[in-house]
């Protein structure tokens, strides 16, 4: 409202300095009411989206409270919380590489749960050494290449 007033002052303002013959004051007086008019639109689109925002939270606020309510959880000290059986947490990394490092310096596996038999024979752990001696004996009994 005082942007709408003051923008009609200064238009009345520029209109009197006009008629006294003052070309220049009136032209500044016209420049300061199209900014007071200019700021005045830019507050009414502010206020129309403020407005419109209110609109959509309240639309949102009456959604949420007409929506029916989850049951609360049971909290740990009820039976059937302690019933229910817990899977096993997954190992951290750490714990991962921690036990591939004592598998790598024993050369076998490390103590824990023992790992499900297979219906399949299993191969003997083989060491690098041992594939490298197998290598070699596998290429001395190639024949030799055609020059």
């Amino acid at each position: 409202m005082a942007s709408r007033d003051a923008a009609t002052s200064l238009t009345a303002q520029a209109t009197a300095a006009r008629a006294a013959g003052n070309n220049d004051e009136a032209n500044a007086h016209d420049r300061r009411a199209d900014a007071e008019r200019a700021r005045m639109h830019a507050l009414l689109g502010e206020l129309a989206t403020l407005e419109t925002e209110l609109a959509e939270l309240e639309r949102v606020r009456r959604t949420i409270q007409d929506a029916p309510r989850a049951a609360p959880r049971p909290s740990a000290s009820t039976s059937s919380a302690q019933d229910v059986p817990r899977a096993r947490p997954a190992p951290s990394v750490d714990d991962a590489l921690h036990e591939m490092k004592r598998k790598a310096a024993t050369g076998g596996p490390a103590p824990g749960p023992a790992p499900k038999q297979s219906a399949r024979p299993q191969k003997p752990v083989s060491t690098v050494d041992d594939e490298l001696a197998a290598l070699k004996r596998k290429m001395a009994s190639a024949p030799p290449k055609k020059k």
